[in-house]
Formats: C-alpha cells, structure tokens, sequence
C-alpha cells in the first residue's frame, strides 16, 4: 500500500480531539503553507481556503491508504473539504490538505483566523486570575 502525506491544521493536529485517527501515521514535523491560503473560522473547526495571503502552520503526516479512506469520510472528501496538493515553504515531498473549494460565499461570511488553529481558547489577559493576585477578604 503507498503512503502519502497529509498536511493538517485544526482538530487532526497532535493534542486535539480528532488526532486519534492518525494513530497509524508517521508524524512528519510542524511546517507552514506558502503565503497563498487562508484559515477561516468555522465555530468549532477551521477550514482552509486558497487564494489567500496567509502562511497556515500545521503537521505533516505520512498516512497509509486505511488512514486516508477515514480522512476522506472524516472531512467529508470530496464534498465539503477536497483533498488536494498543496504548497509548503519546506517540504521536498508531495503534501496534500483537506481545502474548502466548494463554498466561495464562506470567504466572505467567515472569520480570518490566525496562522494557526488551537481548540484551548486563551482568556483575554483582563480575564485571566493569576494565583495570589485576589487581596485577601475580597473573595
């Protein structure tokens, strides 16, 4: 069975809740995209988008072809995400990505993303407690 590499960038990356269907694969190493893509919000996933202006980082992963078939029933292949080749600043191999291609009205409806997606949201820093910070009887 050939292998290929599988570049991901939300919920499939090394400690969030879908990275468990790449248990059988060989992680490659954290790279980033060309500045041509763009990371769109999707409330609980991001999606890739082409003709952007964005580096987007993720994983690379080398896959077998069962991994790849559970990828493509995941994303929704060819549908919703489309598998396709894509361009990393410096992977010498062939590297695809699952991309929104089918949706041209989510470039405008959606939020731009940073270059990378994490599902652990950071309060902002007016929000956040830091242990000690409380005077004492004000609790």
């Amino acid at each position: 069975m050939a292998s290929r590499n599988i570049f991901v960038y939300g919920t499939l990356r090394r400690g969030e809740h879908n990275n468990c269907l790449l248990d059988e694969s060989k992680y490659q190493g954290t790279y980033e995209t060309e500045p041509e893509y763009e990371l769109r919000n999707f409330g609980v996933f991001p999606g890739l988008m082409l003709n952007g202006s964005t580096s987007v980082r993720g994983e690379v992963y080398k896959v077998n072809e069962r991994t790849l078939e559970e990828l493509d029933y995941h994303e929704g292949h060819p549908t919703f995400y489309r598998r396709m080749p894509i361009k990393l600043k410096s992977h010498r191999e062939k590297v695809e990505a699952y991309v929104i291609t089918n949706h041209p009205s989510y470039r405008d409806e959606l939020p731009i993303m940073l270059s990378a997606y994490s599902s652990v949201v950071e309060p902002p820093a007016h929000n956040r407690l830091v242990l000690g910070s409380i005077p004492s009887g004000r609790i």
